[in-house]
């Protein structure tokens, strides 16, 4: 099934959008898709991606298929969010997270962000670009517990990286102290 015809199950009724409204994305965007989408010279395509139905926003993403990925520099420098981005709840990315346990991407060296000495297992998943900031951890404890810690900023601005994964952090790791 090509990318841009995935739709999560809870996604698959027409609507349209221009910012999140809680029935979220379809179709969900791969990473790729989303670069071509925050590129300069992509604004046209990306408010009409915002705006569009699901079958308008597929037609966009094939049109994108064959655009090269834009460089770093070549990223907008300012949040554009509203119009395209992935848009999952707390609970869908820490169910992702625990889902994806075994993946070698989660599996390795702990990050130091949220490791916790003792604990059976914890996986961290993070990402930023202009205007958003995503900080997701999941852990098994040493008794067993599951614990999940989500953090997402959103605004126009860059966010404050250190400030809030300091907080991220003490948040995640207090699930130890807390029974």
């Amino acid at each position: 099934m090509p990318a841009s015809s995935f739709c999560p199950p809870r996604h698959r009724r027409s609507h349209r959008r221009t910012r999140w409204d809680g029935v979220g994305p379809c179709p969900f965007l791969t990473t790729g898709a989303l670069f071509r989408l925050a590129a300069k010279g992509a604004e046209a395509k990306r408010t009409a991606y915002g705006a569009g139905t699901p079958e308008e926003r597929r037609v966009i993403l094939d049109e994108l298929a064959g655009v090269s990925l834009p460089s770093p520099s070549d990223l907008l420098p300012r949040a554009t969010w509203r119009d395209a981005e992935w848009y999952l709840t707390a609970r869908e990315l820490c169910g992702l997270l625990l889902e994806l346990r075994d993946a070698p991407a989660l599996n390795g060296s702990p990050e130091p962000l949220v490791a916790v000495e003792g604990w059976r297992w914890t996986g961290y998943k993070g990402g930023s670009e202009v205007g958003v900031l995503n900080l997701s951890a999941a852990g098994i404890t040493a008794d067993g517990r599951v614990v999940c810690a989500i953090l997402t900023a959103n605004g126009d601005r860059l966010q404050p990286e250190d400030r809030l994964a300091r907080l991220f952090s003490t948040l995640f790791r207090s699930a130890e102290k807390s029974r």
